[in-house]
């Protein structure tokens, strides 16, 4: 009995402690295996290319982390990758502005002109269009060039006349007539309206000098948070007949905000109300895009609501709160105001709901979700012959491992604009078809085999007993 008793055992402890069956490390992915890809184009002079992830992959993929995604060559080979976020801010450069210049003129040997002498003329935008009181033609006969007004309004950035729109960083002077060693003193005034002006820079100096073959000059002066739609710039070199060329408007690298990508969620169904007072509103992203901002908007106007915003990434688990506070929206004097874009932490949730009281959902007619994302960045290495694809939608597949980031490190942020290119993404194809985003059924052939033998086990030792217990009550 004894040994029967131990067989018995160790099948229970095989059938109990043995796992399922691993799919094997090494085996060779192929684009059929995937449900769907995009084709790449690149110009097959770059050893790494990149592009941002197209939204489509984000609504095909069947892992958050984005790990069933492969690049592969002509060949069908798989070829090295790397997702990565981009930095939430950009330096960006302007290009300088050549501004328009209007001289103002008195009469040489005097004094300023006087206001009646100088009318300037400015459209509805506020646009300078004319400036009387002289002319170049003039110059030269009893009247000189003493001060130049500028118009701001094109060099603006955010809008012009805009007491918030971000001004010139320095002003580049270019002259004429001048000689091999000149300099002049000049001052800078501001002003909004042409007829309050302030001083902006009290005095500075602008020079040019030669001398054997050499250069020494000074023609740029810093104005940096300069806000005013209009400047006038002294200019008592005139008297020497040294007239401007020109004047360029120019800007240092400023941080912005990256873009996003928008994508309006659809809502499932009308305003649903429950116990206690409560409304909510429900929608799906269909995708595990990687969303940082919202943008709520109310569907009637003249409306306003405290609102709750959730989300979750699978229909069973709980709801995770995102923001809470009021959205409105206001007509004010034939303009609308709604409340601003909504900053939240990054999530790939799918699904999303908007709660809200009860008595509010009434008035408020309906609530539009979008959400803003910043795609991911795709590096991969131009291995072998193009054309080369992405993959993506495959159950079951894990991320891949990649020695890209260990050479961008090698190579330097600086150096990495030098081997990294840009690819464009084609259109959307089928590959293997949506069974590849379906996890297959694997048949534990072990654990069955383990459990047939540990059920004719039982069987036989039952069997035993039941003998057993026969021959001892036979002598009895």
């Amino acid at each position: 009995m004894k040994p029967l008793l131990y067989s018995l055992v160790l099948c229970c402890g095989l059938v109990t402690g043995t796992p399922g069956v691993a799919v094997a490390d090494g085996e060779r992915l192929t684009p059929q295996d995937f449900a769907w890809g995009i084709p790449l184009e690149v110009d097959g002079d770059g050893a790494i290319y990149s592009l941002e992830l197209p939204e489509q992959v984000y609504r095909h993929v069947t892992r958050r982390d984005l790990g069933d995604l492969r690049v592969f060559n002509s060949n069908n080979a798989v070829v090295p990758h790397l997702l990565r976020r981009e930095k939430d801010t950009q330096t960006v450069t302007r290009e300088p502005v050549t501004l328009k210049l209007f001289p103002v003129y008195r009469e040489a040997g005097g004094g300023a002109a006087t206001a009646p002498e100088v009318r300037i003329v400015t459209d509805a935008g506020g646009t300078i269009i004319d400036i009387s009181g002289g002319s170049p033609a003039s110059v030269g006969q009893g009247k000189v060039v003493y001060a130049y007004v500028v118009d701001l309004g094109p060099a603006l950035e955010g809008g012009e006349n805009t007491a918030a729109a971000r001004g010139p960083d320095w002003l580049e002077f270019d002259w004429q007539g001048a000689p091999d060693s000149f300099a002049t003193r000049v001052s800078i005034s501001a002003s909004d309206d042409l007829d309050n002006w302030r001083t902006v820079v009290p005095a500075t100096t602008l020079s040019h000098f030669r001398f054997d073959g050499n250069e020494l000059q000074r023609r740029r002066i810093e104005v940096a948070g300069l806000r005013a739609r209009y400047l006038k710039i002294s200019w008592p070199a005139g008297a020497q007949n040294v007239l401007l060329r020109s004047i360029r408007a120019g800007f240092g690298g400023s941080l912005r905000e990256s873009a996003r990508r928008w994508t309006r969620l659809d809502g499932a169904g009308q305003i649903r109300r429950g116990d206690g007072g409560l409304a909510w509103l429900e929608y799906d992203a269909a995708a595990f895009l990687p969303v940082d901002r919202l943008r709520l908007r109310l569907a009637s106007a003249n409306s306003v609501a405290r609102v709750t915003v959730l989300s979750r990434d699978d229909p069973a688990a709980p709801w995770r709160q995102r923001y809470a506070g009021v959205i409105y929206r206001l007509t004010v004097q034939g303009e609308e105001v709604e409340n601003p874009v909504l900053r939240i932490s990054p999530t790939q949730d799918r699904y999303w709901r908007v709660e809200l009281a009860a008595d509010e959902a009434d008035s408020v007619g309906g609530i539009e979700l979008a959400v803003g994302w910043r795609p991911h960045q795709l590096l991969f290495m131009a291995s072998g012959e193009a054309p080369f694809r992405i993959a993506y939608g495959a159950a079951g597949v894990a991320p891949a491992g990649s020695a890209i980031p260990a050479l961008l490190r090698q190579l330097g942020e600086d150096s990495e604009a030098g081997f990294v290119k840009a690819a464009q993404a084609g259109e959307e194809i089928e590959l293997g078809g949506q069974g590849q985003m379906v996890a297959p059924t694997v048949v534990p052939w072990r654990r069955l085999v383990l459990w047939t033998v540990l059920v004719l086990g039982v069987g036989i030792v039952a069997f035993m007993v039941l003998r057993l217990a026969r021959e001892m009550k036979g002598p009895q």
